[in-house]
């Protein structure tokens, strides 16, 4: 019976490492070495309005990576994060019938993508990871929790809140599914990243508040806004 107990603690260990290591393998670095090798990444300016309302961050991100390099290269590396999301879970899912095997992969690449191998202070958020995971996990709950957001987006005339709240509904949705494993994933990877981007968040609230605007014509920001703008 030790042994039994010894051989899962293991595969969890593998589990939770293996993913962390899969999840260090940065998109934007990847894309960044060949089309603007010798680029920093970091900081980034982010631009809520043409009010004065920014923030300054130090992520690594796609977005941040199209600031510097255009939309192209940023989709691309957007598409890499999603798929080391996407991949490691589905072949989790497939080899294992253990749920704490595929929520400890799912942490262990949210927690490298934020936390990355040689990058621990300039990781990444965490979207398109937690897409990737919530696609390989349970594709209908990312559609409901997406329209959900942003049918409260625009109840509350804010663009930037659908962009967002899902990823606080996405571990509600595997709780009540009864997928503990994956709720806990989940809920950490909204964690993390409402972390790191926690000096985005007081702007996005004034830029919010201080709109003259009424609601429903607030919706072209979701095309005009946040803008990224590398910092000189």
């Amino acid at each position: 019976m030790r042994r039994i107990v010894w051989l899962v603690d293991i595969w969890w260990i593998v589990a939770l490492v293996g993913g962390w290591l899969v999840g260090s393998l940065s998109g934007s670095r990847i894309v960044a070495a060949r089309v603007i090798p010798g680029v920093p990444l970091s900081p980034t300016r982010v631009v809520f309005d043409d009010r004065g309302n920014e923030a300054l961050t130090t992520g690594v991100s796609s977005s941040m990576l199209g600031a510097r390099a255009g939309s192209r290269a940023g989709g691309i590396a957007a598409l890499i994060d999603i798929a080391k999301g996407f991949v490691p879970v589905l072949v989790a899912r497939v080899v294992t019938d253990d749920p704490a095997v595929v929520g400890l992969v799912a942490i262990g690449v949210l927690l490298g993508h934020v936390f990355p191998l040689g990058h621990l202070r300039e990781g990444g958020y965490g979207m398109a990871t937690m897409i990737g995971v919530a696609l390989a996990a349970d594709p209908l709950g990312l559609v409901v929790v997406i329209a959900i957001a942003i049918v409260v987006a625009t109840l509350v005339g804010s663009p930037y809140v659908g962009s967002e709240l899902w990823l606080v509904l996405l571990p509600v949705w595997f709780w009540l599914g009864d997928e503990p494993w994956l709720a806990l994933a989940t809920g950490l990877g909204a964690v993390l990243y409402v972390v790191r981007g926690w000096s985005e968040y007081r702007p996005a609230w004034r830029s919010w508040r201080t709109d003259p605007r009424p609601w429903f014509s607030r919706w072209s920001d979701y095309w005009e806004y946040p803008v990224y703008q590398p910092f000189e």
